[in-house]
């Protein structure tokens, strides 16, 4: 009954369960990856499980938020599990109430008077990025944020995208070229 991402938010806008079923079980494994990768693999299972299931409750509760001018029923579920992850992670933070001095990296402390101004650089460098990368054709856009902020292997992207991983590499390498004469360093 719902054969595509389109016919499962209808059916999913009209409160059918079976339409919420079927959008879980192609996209669970997706979901997962993401929510792992952005709060860790040292958390239990159940508190990763329990995000997952987050991801779909909000998606359940929100569907009227899905726009179909802003991307594709994919690309929403990747953003949704992305924000519960961020959230998640954030509320795992706050619920740890001493800091573990094990936690703390010695490259986290600023060891030269520079530090400040160096910080100041590099988050205009990745704004000056964010801004071209916006720039991107939604594909070029979408290929590269799988790639280098979700951190997929590009055999991963390949899959998704049902193409080559070379078609995926040479989208990368254009991308980088384009912001390689774009942004100043």
């Amino acid at each position: 009954m719902y054969q595509d991402d389109i016919s499962c938010i209808l059916g999913i806008a009209n409160k059918d369960e079976r339409a919420l079923k079927n959008l879980i079980d192609k996209y669970v494994a997706l979901v997962s990856f993401i929510v792992k990768n952005i709060i860790g693999s040292n958390i239990n299972n159940s508190d990763i499980e329990e995000c997952i299931s987050d991801v779909f409750i909000f998606i359940w509760e929100n569907i009227e938020k899905y726009n179909s001018g802003k991307g594709t029923v994919k690309t929403w579920i990747v953003m949704c599990s992305r924000y519960k992850a961020l959230d998640y992670k954030r509320n795992l933070k706050k619920d740890s109430k001493l800091l573990n001095i094990e936690d703390i990296n010695e490259k986290d402390i600023p060891r030269e008077e520079g530090s400040l101004e160096t910080y100041v650089i590099n988050k205009d460098i990745k704004n000056q990025i964010l801004n071209e990368v916006n720039k991107f054709s939604k594909i070029d856009k979408e290929v590269f944020y799988y790639r280098y902020f979700l951190h997929l292997s590009t055999e991963d992207i390949s899959k998704i995208y049902k193409t080559t991983r070379a078609a995926i590499d040479n989208r990368l390498y254009r991308c980088r070229k384009i912001l390689k004469e774009k942004i100043e360093y």
